[in-house]
């Protein structure tokens, strides 16, 4: 085993807290970098029910293309709606369901 004098082992020391603060330094900036790169808070867009498509439609939470076609059959033959909570009246969705897409849905103002 080699042994190193006094000032070996200093310059040794010292290369090793040089390591050691490099590796912390680039955590630090990387993490630093990350932070900047979240997306700002995006604005809520709402999906207009008396307007949308099925495509839109089914982006809602819990409404996928069968709810879809059921909310424009409905618009087809009552016509638009006129507050959301009318979207109650469309078969299938219930109060549970409606829960899940009344902050994601408007109708025409």
């Amino acid at each position: 085993m080699a042994k190193f004098s006094k000032e070996e082992k200093t310059v040794l020391f010292i290369i090793l807290i040089a390591f050691l603060s490099g590796i912390l330094f680039n955590f630090l900036f990387s993490y630093k970098e990350k932070i900047k790169e979240v997306p700002a808070k995006k604005e809520k867009i709402l999906i207009n029910i008396n307007t949308a498509d099925e495509s839109e439609l089914s982006k809602l939470p819990g409404i996928g293309l069968n709810y879809a076609k059921n909310i424009i059959e409905y618009r087809k033959i009552n016509g638009k709606f006129k507050k959301i909570e009318d979207v109650l009246k469309v078969k299938g969705i219930g109060k549970k369901k409606f829960e899940k897409i009344k902050d994601f849905i408007k109708v025409d103002e």
